[in-house]
This record gives C-alpha cells, sequence and structure tokens, in this order.
C-alpha cells in the first residue's frame, strides 16, 4: 500500500471549523430575518372604488358637510363597512377629509363653534383643511379622492 500523500486535516483544525460554521448559520439565519421583518413591504397600489355619496347639491356652499356611507368590501363573506366622511368646501376649494385621527384612529367630529375637527380621546385637533392645530397627531387627516360626474359627487374608497 502506498502512503496517502495529501494530509489529513487534524482534529482540532475539523472541530474548529465546525465550531465557527455552527455559529455563523445562526447570525446569517437572523440577519437574513432582520431583513425580512424590517423592510418595506410591496404592496400593490389598489385604484380606489368610487362611490357615490351625494348630489353636487348636496354640498357645503362653504362649510363642513359629515356624511355617513356604507360600502359593501365585495370580499369574501361580503359584510358592509360604514365610514365617515367630511365634506369641505373652504376658499372656494372642494375636498374631502377622513374622519380618523391620524394620532390612534378614532373618529374625529367637526365643531361649528371651534371651527376645528376634534378628537375627543386625546385632544387632537385639526383646523378646516385637515391640518394638525394642536395636540399629538403626527400628521393632517386624510384626503380622499373625489369626482364629481353627472350631478353626483364620487368618492374613493380603499376597500
Amino acid at each position: 500500500m502506498e502512503p496517502h500523500s495529501a494530509p489529513l486535516p487534524a482534529r482540532r483544525t475539523f472541530l474548529s471549523a465546525l465550531v465557527k460554521m455552527m455559529l455563523t448559520l445562526p447570525v446569517a439565519l437572523s440577519g437574513a430575518v432582520a431583513l425580512l421583518i424590517l423592510s418595506p413591504k410591496r404592496t400593490e397600489k389598489k385604484e380606489p372604488l368610487f362611490i357615490p355619496v351625494l348630489g353636487e347639491d348636496e354640498l357645503p356652499k362653504q362649510g363642513v358637510k359629515r356624511i355617513e356611507l356604507s360600502v359593501n368590501t365585495g370580499k369574501e363573506g361580503q359584510h358592509t363597512v360604514t365610514h365617515r366622511i367630511f365634506a369641505v368646501r373652504n376658499k372656494g376649494k372642494l375636498f374631502i377629509l377622513s374622519s380618523r385621527c391620524t394620532h390612534l384612529g378614532c373618529l374625529v367630529e367637526w365643531s361649528r363653534s371651534r371651527k376645528r375637527f376634534l378628537c375627543p380621546c386625546h385632544g387632537g385637533t385639526y383646523d378646516m383643511e385637515g391640518i394638525v392645530a394642536g395636540g399629538p397627531p403626527p400628521r393632517p387627516l386624510s384626503r380622499l379622492p373625489v369626482a364629481i360626474r353627472n350631478g353626483r359627487v364620487y368618492v374613493g374608497i380603499a376597500v
């Protein structure tokens, strides 16, 4: 028999490499999981569903009008979701505001006497344009897409 020409790795070298691999693998897996969790989700931007909410003649000439509407989700189990929105006409501009406070999602109300949208839960206030006027909300009230066609006002709702 001919002696083996390639030197066999020493037991210590083999165990050292094995331990390094066993320590590196969990770190690499943890890093991959962290990247998956922290990376932004890639969601498909869906077009809003435009729903007729009222006639053009029912819009306020100036000021705020509260509107309640029910939307069938059209998803499995088909249930109806009720939305509260505000039609606002200010300085000749018409826009629709969501009633959800941007702090924690509470429903805001319009105070005609104070000319402010008020959040009853945490004291957030918004001016007539939906811009934060006080309290903890981090951003303005959301503006919803609006279209007027054939004398009807349509509001875009994400379903």
